[in-house]
């Protein structure tokens, strides 16, 4: 699939680029260099097809309905009542659960060095303070010899 293909299939959902882009969590410039591929990568698709709850085959440009029956609800994922589409529902919830845990780790690593930085600041103020004494102290001595 090329980019403009998708790009015109994003715009047809009422989709504006600067949502996708965010919601991708990358810069305006790196979707439309994405969406200017000649060739885009399944990766990608799968990630649009996710994001949007869409089927992958969506994005290539087959006519599905999308109705009650066919979202995610009792693991039928966006092809109505299969049961092969539990394990895509279990990885997925697997990925989102790792995802969120990795999330939660960088945030408390985040706090942990922003309280780091904190205390240094304070040591060099303090450090600072302490040279400014000893600098009056020797020009006191200095001026008494």
């Amino acid at each position: 699939m090329n980019g403009a293909t998708l790009k015109q299939k994003l715009l047809s959902m009422d989709i504006s680029l600067a949502e996708v882009a965010r919601k991708l969590n990358v810069s305006q410039q790196s979707l439309n260099q994405t969406l200017n591929a000649v060739d885009i990568k399944t990766g990608f698709i799968e990630q649009l097809s996710i994001l949007y709850e869409r089927p992958i085959s969506y994005f290539f440009g087959e006519n599905l309905q999308i109705n009650d029956n066919s979202h995610r609800d009792n693991h039928s994922s966006f092809f109505g009542n299969t049961e092969h589409n539990v394990g895509i529902d279990a990885a997925i919830s697997s990925e989102r659960r790792i995802s969120e845990e990795k999330i939660t780790s960088l945030k408390t690593r985040i706090e942990d060095k922003d309280a780091l930085l904190a205390s240094k600041d304070e040591i060099i103020a303090a450090q600072k303070d302490e040279i400014e004494n000893l600098r009056k102290t020797l020009n006191y001595l200095l001026q008494q010899k």
